[in-house]
């Protein structure tokens, strides 16, 4: 008996362990073969040296001594301060003649770097890449050199960028989630060097201007015996035009420049990404004292008379969202899986990407060059609501976090546009109105085309804005043609693009397109778009998404999976290439062949269970209440004459028997069909899912979405749970009946819940039909507003019960009732408007909807 008392309690611990204590887990990718990777892009040259500290880390959460080996990339969850921890050596030699840069491609989110017990530097946030500079004269050669990153994850929603709910964007957890490594370049060095060029109209030659700034480390150098020689290489590393410098004319005061004239130069574009490298040496005494390389490529751009030209060709613009996302290694991505996915859309046929609702990994648009796919990039700033717009503490976070943005990513010659955010109110002044300073900002410091992505077409011109996004989510045909042409008028057919297309298939394969969201309807659907497309001339489009990703919560709207995995790719790991919406793009894009999409016949999908258990409950309610006339008697009087049906309860007048567990059984049974049917309706509504999201908890988003999505177990959890709740609130109750001279027995209690919950049964054959009548969208707004007044009804029914049982003034009770209600609700708002911006996210998701 003490055993089974102890497995017991046992078992209740690691229940509750599980369910409260959050559980730390590290994800790390494999070793990485540096080898395999462009050495530009980490600026690796004869003159600089590379150190690699991706190795031989220990690492381990605040407050716990416990250390793990880990290598980096690594992530971490479960908790939001981390600690990583290594060591590296470097010689007397090096420390003497080279100045040192420690370089991350990434930290998630805000950080704290400290060199041999010495704080260097600390982060505003952000997984954007940067480079510190280490003061030499706190580095040792004699012994390990000691480096320390202190990590803080807690995205919130009011201060980070990105917010700790990003509608449908990919997974982010915490940590070092991409490359580290050391620097070294020499103490005489280029400190900045940039390369801009011009081009003739007619694409014949090109003028590359060619800036540097000189830095002397060691205070005793004459620049006079100093030249820079310039060498233009293919993308083959063949020379093809050198420039010798001139000595004397540098300064480290000043920026110095020089221009290279090339005829006839190679033209990038997504059919031929032709491109170059520019090296720039500094030589004394014919060594090389440092050498820096970039690559550069020549391309023209303009937005002309409803079309984009590119290289004075018009330019079609086919793309896929993506998401850099590895399923076993969550937002960790190695550099061969970046060249894996971004061939495969490549090969798909898409000529661009849109990296979506997060930044970029550096390889990713390295790899984009290389391979010809013209990339979309952007602030991971996704359905701002317009207090925050307004915000004078968040817009200049927001400026300085696109500024970090800007010198970062700005220079890498694939990058088409710069967006400013996603999924924006049209109307919104206050939206537009941070669009506008975010888009001055960026043409201030960068000659390049911008754009903001709306949840709907746009309303409102923005100056200086190149693209607007426009964000589908399986919106009708018809409807989209009627508003983009009112569009066009607005904005021309070449700013107006599709940002994300948006179909879910979480019904997988059925007979055809005729059932939705099915696999066959989402190929029928972007079918469609396409043909729109060529319609409207819309010179850009991006259907969301060719690769299956998962986020930090699941959606309903894309088919509830509590992996929180969603179902809106056009290939899944599942299905492969063998989708038919992955034939029928690669169709449109590639081979031209005709991809037949079946028709098949539509099932409205309304599950029987809810007849069956209608039909089984109305049977059951009829037999009990007719099983004996007294017990129909007292159903009548409690629906009827409730006031004094009560007074009998408080009196023991009402003697219920095995008839009143029973009927607790029927009502909570009715009670759950009624629930069960109602999240089913809208189990995959968009609006109620960022309803869910504005809460900010996963817990509720997986409870709520396991009821809707899994209807038989989902009225058996709510059935027993009703049961429990009729229990705790009888409970409740009687507590309260403490407070007053009369003793009220529990029972009495109990039973006066159970009548008052009577009316539930007259639903019974509304629930019956419920699911199939909503669907039809016609008297909804009826429905609800009648089962509304349903649920006042019980609710004044079980206030009045308790005024009658415990003797006390009606108007005591309604007052105490009331303040308990607005309390308990006022308090749980207050609460989650307090560290979730929870009313803010809700107004902002009804805005949006309104235009969805």
């Amino acid at each position: 008996m003490k055993n089974r008392k102890f497995s017991l309690i046992l078992t209740f611990l690691f229940v509750f362990n599980s369910i409260f204590v959050a559980q730390i887990t590290l994800k790390e990718l494999p070793k990485i073969d540096y080898e395999k990777i462009n050495p530009v892009i980490f600026g690796k040259t004869t003159a600089r040296t590379i150190i690699p500290l991706n190795e031989n880390w220990t690492c381990y959460p605040e407050n716990i001594s416990q250390q793990t080996k880990v290598n980096i990339p690594c992530s971490f969850s479960g908790t939001d301060i981390f600690y990583f921890v290594t060591n590296f050596n470097l010689s007397n030699t090096q420390i003497n003649n080279f100045a040192f840069f420690l370089n991350f491609f990434g930290i998630s989110y805000y950080s704290e770097v400290e060199i041999n017990d010495m704080i260097i530097f600390k982060s505003k946030g952000g997984e954007i890449p940067f480079r510190l500079k280490i003061p030499n004269e706190i580095l040792h050669s004699e012994k390990p050199n000691n480096l320390k990153i202190k990590i803080h994850h807690n995205l919130n929603s009011k201060s980070t960028i990105p917010f700790n709910k990003n509608y449908l964007s990919p997974e982010n957890l915490g940590g070092i989630t991409r490359d580290v490594f050391l620097e070294l370049v020499p103490k005489i060095h280029f400190e900045n060097y940039d390369i801009k060029y011009s081009i003739t109209k007619d694409n014949s030659s090109a003028n590359l201007n060619i800036f540097f700034k000189l830095n002397d480390l060691t205070d005793n150098i004459n620049f006079n015996s100093f030249t820079v020689d310039a060498t233009l290489l293919n993308k083959f590393k063949q020379e093809i035009k050198s420039y010798k410098g001139v000595g004397g004319n540098f300064s480290i005061d000043k920026i110095n420049s020089f221009n290279i004239a090339l005829e006839n130069p190679a033209l990038w574009s997504p059919a031929s990404p032709d491109y170059y490298y520019i090296t720039l040496k500094l030589i004394s005494s014919n060594q090389i004292i440092d050498e820096v390389t970039q690559l550069v490529s020549f391309s023209s751009k303009k937005i002309e008379e409803d079309k984009i030209y590119f290289n004075g060709k018009p330019l079609k613009i086919l793309g896929t969202t993506y998401y850099s996302y590895d399923a076993k290694y969550k937002n960790l991505i190695s550099y061969q899986k970046l060249v894996e996915d971004l061939k495969l859309i490549k090969n798909t046929g898409f000529n661009a990407v849109r990296f979506a609702k997060h930044l970029p990994h550096p390889f990713a648009l390295e790899i984009c060059q290389e391979l010809g796919l013209l990339a979309f990039i952007e602030l991971p700033i996704n359905s701002i609501y317009d207090e925050l717009c307004s915000d004078e503490l968040f817009q200049k976070k927001a400026k300085e976090y696109l500024e970090e943005f800007i010198d970062n990513y700005g220079k890498y010659p694939s990058v088409l546009a710069i967006g400013l955010g996603s999924s924006y109110i049209p109307d919104s002044e206050e939206q537009i109105n941070f669009i506008n300073e975010l888009n001055r900002l960026v043409k201030e410091k960068l000659h390049i085309l911008t754009y903001a992505s709306f949840v709907s077409f746009p309303q409102i011109v923005i100056d200086d804005l190149d693209f607007y996004g426009v964000e589908i989510y399986s919106k009708p045909i018809e409807q989209i043609k009627e508003e983009l042409s009112r569009s066009i008028e607005t904005f021309g057919k070449a700013k107006i693009f599709f940002s994300e297309i948006t179909y879910p298939n979480y019904n997988g394969s059925t007979n055809g397109y005729e059932n939705p969201f099915s696999l066959e309807a989402q190929a029928k659907y972007f079918s469609d778009i396409f043909t729109l497309t060529e319609e409207q001339e819309i010179t850009t489009t991006f259907l969301n998404t060719l690769l299956q990703y998962k986020g930090d919560y699941p959606s309903l709207y894309s088919g509830f999976n509590q992996e929180g995995k969603y179902s809106i790719s056009i290939i899944s790991k599942q299905h492969g290439l063998n989708t038919i919406a992955y034939k029928l793009i690669k169709s449109k894009l590639i081979s031209g062949e005709q991809v037949t999409i079946p028709i098949g016949n539509k099932d409205k999908g309304a599950p029987l269970f809810f007849i069956l258990v209608g039909l089984l409950l109305l049977v059951l309610t009829a037999l009990l209440i007719n099983s004996k006339r007294k017990f129909r008697e007292d159903v009548s009087r409690s629906l009827l004459k409730p006031y004094n049906f009560f007074s009998d309860i408080r009196d023991h007048r009402i003697f219920a028997g095995i008839h009143i567990f029973f009927m607790m059984l029927l009502l909570s049974a009715s009670a759950a069909l009624l629930i069960e049917n109602i999240l089913f309706y809208f189990r995959a509504n968009i609006l109620f899912d960022k309803f869910l999201l504005s809460f900010g908890s996963k817990t509720l988003i997986d409870i709520v979405g396991y009821l809707a999505w899994n209807t038989e177990m989902g009225f058996l959890i709510l059935f027993g749970s009703i049961i429990i709740l009729i229990i705790l609130l009888s409970i409740i109750i009687h507590i309260f009946s403490f407070f007053i001279r009369t003793k009220i027995l529990f029972s009495s209690i109990f039973f006066l819940l159970i009548w008052a919950l009577v009316p539930l049964t007259l639903l019974i054959p509304i629930e019956l039909i419920l699911y199939r009548v909503l669907l039809e969208n016609i008297i909804n707004v009826y429905i609800f507003i009648f089962l509304g007044i349903c649920f006042i009804w019980l609710i004044q029914r079980i206030i009045k019960g308790i005024y009658i049982i415990f003797d006390v003034r009606p108007i005591f009770v309604y007052l105490i009732s009331f303040l308990l209600i607005l309390i308990t609700i006022g308090g749980l708002v207050f609460y989650f408007q307090l560290t979730e911006s929870t009313i803010y996210f809700i107004v902002n998701a009804i805005k949006q909807y309104s235009f969805l």
